[in-house]
């Protein structure tokens, strides 16, 4: 019988770090406007997230979920793939699920204070060592270390807790990677569909290369855009 404690364990474990971090967010955007909402978010982030994940990694770090490695030609071909697949998921999925949750989307905008929009407009209303403070903050932070700690966490440590459900502990932590990005609730069922074959992927092959290189692919995409956008 599967050991639901366990289960229930690591879904705290992945949450309960995420929620404090979106709190004191919300807090600190509450009594100051100074900093940009994206720089306050990643500073709460480095306060709270970041330091929790690090120490479960480390606590984990004699049995990660990354034992083996393909080879290089292989990695680089697969993330190649799966990037590809992600693109096709955002150009079907996104626009479906952002069409089904219009009515809830609108209503949580309409009430969502506008400092806590992180839309790169919003930063023309700032100095310009703040835009690129912020954008300096946003490339490391969303291209480089907060996807390898995030993939450490989610596939290494947390999907190894869950191993004893096979092929299902991918798929779970895919589903719960997806619900504690708290700050962006509007986008699971487009991450579930682009992260759970590169999440299977790594659980196959022991490799989290798999899995780190996808979603710095994507990452870096994505941040090269908001910040062409924003200079």
């Amino acid at each position: 019988m599967k050991n639901k404690t366990i289960f229930y364990k690591v879904t705290l474990l992945a949450f309960i770090p995420a929620l404090l971090a979106m709190i004191l967010y919300v807090f600190l955007g509450k009594i100051q406007n100074n900093i940009p909402s994206l720089l306050l978010f990643y500073i709460c982030v480095c306060i709270i997230l970041f330091p929790f994940e690090l120490y479960v990694i480390y606590k984990n770090k004699d049995n990660l979920l990354n034992k083996n490695k393909i080879k290089w030609w292989q990695l680089i071909l697969l993330i190649g793939v799966l990037f590809l697949f992600a693109g096709l998921m955002s150009v079907i999925i996104t626009p479906l699920e952002h069409s089904i949750l219009s009515n809830i989307i609108n209503k949580v905008n309409s009430i969502t204070p506008t400092y806590f929009n992180w839309d790169p407009s919003v930063l023309t209303n700032y100095s310009n060592t703040m835009i690129i403070i912020t954008c300096i903050f946003h490339f490391m932070l969303n291209v480089i270390i907060f996807p390898i700690i995030e993939e450490f966490f989610f596939r290494g440590v947390l999907t190894n807790k869950l191993k004893e459900y096979g092929y299902l502990a991918p798929v779970f932590i895919t589903i719960i990677f997806s619900l504690y990005h708290f700050w962006l609730p509007f986008d699971n069922l487009f991450r579930i569909a682009a992260f759970i074959l590169p999440a299977i992927l790594a659980y196959k092959y022991k490799d989290i290369r798999i899995s780190i290189g996808f979603h710095c692919t994507c990452n870096l995409f994505s941040t090269i855009s908001f910040i062409l956008t924003v200079l």
